[in-house]
């Protein structure tokens, strides 16, 4: 899945563009760096695979084969779903900004975000930040629930809901993420081997990416429900709507990484960065501190910076172009330790099958479609999330078993 990812986001398009005659990029693609791109992803795909090879060793593969697909499944009680999806719609109303802005906001996609925050500002923020964990959550537990549903009745209405509830955020902001949380049943169908799981694999694959197109092409109006639901009738129609361009039906890969990899990849060639300085940057922002109490550190010139859009417009540098601008092609080495840390959190869905376990996985696989549009920063954070998940269930486990000794005595 790592692979296929690290290739849809860098290898599709190109491959588009060479059989279609029809350039995917006007605005950061710099065709002079495209080579380096393919270069890079290439090697990175095989760095990947070598770390996590490194940890999730054969006997591992052999064992998950054999397991039942009853026991590898985690049972998830609707009455659990049902509790998550009133925590992420409460988080998701307030950081909206309230009802009626989450169904049709007055304001333009991206206001504020350059704007000084008080406290109460950072607050929200910070909520903002929370949220994402929530929606996997959320998105996780919604597809377990589905998975484990024989038919169509209330069980596997409740998921559904729950689904569209954890995506409902990224479809009010018309991210190109709209609809991420069916990407998670699609990963668990196709994981597990369910029935049907090529079927229920396939509509999940479809329904995200349609979902995220509508979130990358008609983004051109205000942000909420109503305005994401009426750009996929008639984009025009929408409140605030302001693109006039057309896009000739070509289908433009939302997942698209490799448009801005070159554009960074050209200020690497126009402006060296200092290695020592750059790379102490790179890992200090990888600390788990929130960068409203620790601010980071740029790595060179930000794009918005570069394409001129600092005030406006916010452009974000992916996460593997980062590694590349910092450390040239030894930056696979980075993506080697990213492939070992997959592997590392996959061998526990193995020994340990549990809804703890199968939360962790889909975080740390979901920081890698995370990579193709954030920072390596951003990347980084579902795994802290699950590292920190892990932490806090063993200090849970480990607190109830001295307590339960201690009353032996």
């Amino acid at each position: 899945m790592g692979v296929l990812f690290i290739w849809t986001g860098y290898h599709f398009s190109p491959w588009q563009s060479l059989l279609t005659g029809v350039m995917w990029d006007y605005y950061l693609l710099v065709p002079a760096q495209i080579n380096n791109g393919l270069l890079f992803t290439t090697l990175a795909m095989f760095a990947f695979l070598f770390g996590y090879s490194r940890v999730f060793s054969r006997n591992y593969m052999r064992l998950r084969m054999h397991t039942p697909v009853q026991l590898a499944m985690p049972k998830v009680k609707p009455i659990w779903v049902f509790g998550m999806v009133v925590v992420v719609l409460a988080v998701t109303i307030i950081t909206s900004g309230g009802l009626d802005e989450l169904w049709s906001s007055q304001f333009s996609r991206g206001h504020g975000q350059f704007d000084e925050r008080d406290y109460a500002g950072s607050a929200l923020r910070m909520l903002s930040v929370i949220r994402l964990p929530l929606e996997v959550t959320l998105g996780l537990m919604a597809s377990l629930l589905i998975l484990r549903t024989k038919d169509f009745g209330p069980v596997f209405l409740l998921g559904f809901a729950a689904l569209i509830v954890a995506s409902l955020s990224s479809m009010w902001n018309f991210s190109r993420a709209a609809g991420f949380p069916f990407l998670f049943l699609a990963f668990l169908a196709f994981r597990m081997g369910v029935k049907r799981s090529l079927i229920i694999s396939v509509a999940g694959v479809l329904a995200a990416f349609y979902l995220g197109s509508i979130g990358y092409h008609e983004r051109g109006g205000n942000p909420g429900i109503a305005n994401f639901i009426q750009a996929a009738i008639s984009p025009k129609d929408v409140i605030g709507y302001a693109s006039d361009t057309e896009e000739d039906n070509f289908f433009v890969n939302p997942l698209d990484a490799m448009a801005p990899f070159t554009r960074k990849a050209e200020q690497r060639e126009l402006e060296p960065p200092p290695i020592i300085a750059t790379s102490a940057a790179f890992f200090w922002n990888l600390n788990p501190l929130p960068s409203e109490i620790v601010p980071i550190l740029p790595l060179g010139r930000g794009l918005s910076d570069v394409m001129e859009t600092d005030g406006y417009v916010g452009l974000t540098t992916p996460a593997f172009a980062e590694a590349f601008y910092v450390f040239g092609l030894m930056g696979v080495v980075v993506v080697a330790l990213i492939g070992a840390i997959l592997g590392w959190f996959d061998r526990l869905t193995v020994v340990n099958p549990s809804v703890l376990t199968s939360i962790t996985i889909t975080l740390v696989f979901m920081s890698l479609a995370v990579g193709l549009h954030s920072s390596m920063r951003a990347m980084t954070r579902p795994m802290l999330y699950a590292a920190v998940l892990i932490l806090i269930t063993k200090l849970v486990v480990f607190k109830r078993r001295s307590t339960r000794n201690a009353g032996k005595y």
